[in-house]
């Protein structure tokens, strides 16, 4: 008998999974085999939520959650302008929106926004056939201060079946003494291996320096800047 009843809750994961899975659209790789997300941040909530499919809670909970409820909900801070004082704390549950899946021979992946008032990210999470959970790791990131009017760093990753480049930007200042008030950019690239499993192991990181401040980089309606490192790996690959 309990045989019977822990197929029964098997079959009904096992259901739950596929629905949820069944949300995320098939990524469109490049002829590269390869998905670019640098796009992504190019886009608000809003635009997220017209654009994708908004994630069941129950599903959110379960299989991006992990069923715990601190990862489910973020608090932020109502500021009174006139006292100029917090004047309360408000808890909001997470929208996340479906991006897109990819699915190996022994795992899924898909690809999913987790949005608060603060950041703006994006995360790619690895699952067994069955649905258990393998790994996650995040792919893309806007960081800002205040009201969001200054963008502090952001990344994007370039992503194919067994492997993660993740790229973060942010400005640093110049050593050149003659333009030391001036601005350029370091570029930290990571390297990710995904294995048969499904599990991201990283295997390298590495940076450098671009001539402009970060500003010039963050076009992400419009093609990366010529001296942009993402060219080394997306026209490897």
């Amino acid at each position: 008998m309990k045989a019977y009843y822990l197929f029964i809750l098997l079959f009904f994961f096992q259901d739950n999974f596929t629905e949820f899975l069944g949300l995320f659209p098939k990524a469109k790789m490049d002829e590269n085999g390869s998905l670019l997300t640098r796009a992504l941040n190019s886009k608000d909530n809003s635009d997220l939520l017209k654009q994708y499919e908004t994630i069941p809670d129950a599903h959110s909970f379960s299989y991006l959650c992990d069923g715990d409820s601190s990862k489910f909900q973020y608090e932020y801070g109502l500021y009174d302008m006139d006292k100029g004082e917090e004047v309360g704390i408000v808890k909001e549950s997470y929208k996340h929106a479906a991006i897109a899946s990819i699915s190996a021979r022994n795992f899924d992946m898909v690809l999913f926004s987790k949005f608060d008032s603060d950041n703006e990210r994006y995360y790619i999470r690895s699952f067994d056939k069955k649905g258990t959970r393998i790994a996650e790791l995040m792919i893309n990131e806007e960081v800002r201060v205040g009201t969001g009017a200054s963008l502090v760093r952001f990344s994007f990753s370039l992503i194919n079946e067994n492997r993660i480049n993740v790229f973060t930007y942010c400005d640093v200042k110049n050593p050149n003494r003659e333009e030391e008030k001036t601005l350029r950019t370091k570029v930290v690239v990571e390297d990710y291996s995904i294995d048969s499993l499904g599990r991201f192991t990283k295997v390298a990181m590495d940076s450098v320096f671009l001539v402009k401040p970060k500003g010039a980089y963050a076009n992400f309606d419009s093609e990366p800047e010529v001296d942009d490192p993402i060219y080394k790996y997306w026209t490897l690959w």
